[in-house]
């Protein structure tokens, strides 16, 4: 028997990965629930992406972008009615502007999302209405211009427009990688093999 669209409250818990940022009644697709959904987002490779979030380099753009992906998936609703409101378009764009230089890096730029195409879920595209979510006052706030010990300020930094590279340098958003540290190769490695496991 076919599952109605639906407005239900978000299921909250040590496994669910858009806790931090679902606070509000959430629309279902016909035929899907919150636990195909989110089995979904597993599949896609949260887990590994949500592991790199503590890194200082990538976080900004790990968690806007993780942030971009639930509330894509889990449209608003609200009163038990299923009339879906979706994530920004400024979101969207932000987004795209901050994980650009990363995934410019790893050659994966055809899988940030188009902001000018529909969101993931539905065949609407994202908003730039009052009642969208994510709306610029709750924008993922930016990297600190200060960086760890290990990492030096990138000067070209712009978090509008690609950043020049730096010679000598691996950057990605307002930190760079000083080249005496570029012989420490194997974690780098690993970490661009998840990358690429996580966005393909």
């Amino acid at each position: 028997m076919a599952m109605a669209a639906s407005c239900v409250p978000y299921i909250h818990g040590a496994s669910s990965y858009c806790s931090q940022f679902i606070d509000y009644p959430v629309y279902i697709p016909q035929n899907y629930s919150i636990q195909m959904i989110e089995m979904a987002m597993k599949a896609k490779g949260m887990d590994m992406l949500f592991s790199l979030n503590h890194t200082v380099l990538y976080q900004s753009c790990v968690t806007s972008f993780v942030k971009l992906s639930c509330l894509s998936a889990y449209p608003s609703c609200a009163n038990g009615i299923a009339d879906p409101h979706v994530a920004c378009k400024s979101m969207c764009l932000d987004t795209v502007s901050l994980c650009r230089p990363l995934f410019t890096m790893l050659g994966r730029v055809a899988s940030l999302p188009n902001c000018d195409g529909n969101v993931s879920t539905l065949p609407v595209p994202y908003s730039s209405n009052a009642s969208c979510i994510g709306h610029d006052s709750q924008k993922v706030a930016e990297v600190n211009a200060s960086c760890p010990a290990t990492l030096r300020p990138n000067p070209n930094y712009n978090p509008n427009t690609t950043s020049i590279s730096i010679e000598g340098q691996n950057c990605i958003g307002s930190c760079c990688l000083p080249c005496h540290f570029r012989t420490i190769s194997t974690p780098k490695i690993k970490l661009m093999s998840t990358l690429h496991s996580v966005i393909s």
